[in-house]
């Protein structure tokens, strides 16, 4: 259950990350 847990925050890390490269794009644009 704790790996389940270590998993999806980094999977969220990731998620939020590409999300916020995606918007400096657009701040760049």
């Amino acid at each position: 259950m704790e790996e389940k847990q270590k998993y999806y925050r980094l999977l969220l890390f990731i998620f939020i990350f590409f999300v916020t490269e995606q918007n400096a794009y657009f701040y760049f644009e």
